[in-house]
């Protein structure tokens, strides 16, 4: 079908490596960051932008 996939819910590096090797290139979850309000992620953000 030829869809783009996001893998969601990421908690290890076991299921990580997993996803990786099952063809996933997107993911999210706990492994990348918890869950924070909008404002910590303006200001870590805003070197870049």
């Amino acid at each position: 079908l030829d869809l783009n996939v996001v893998a969601e819910g990421v908690e290890t590096t076991g299921q990580l490596k997993f996803l990786q090797r099952h063809g996933c290139h997107a993911f999210q979850g706990y492994l990348f960051g918890r869950p924070g309000p909008a404002a910590v992620l303006e200001r870590a953000l805003h070197p870049v932008l």
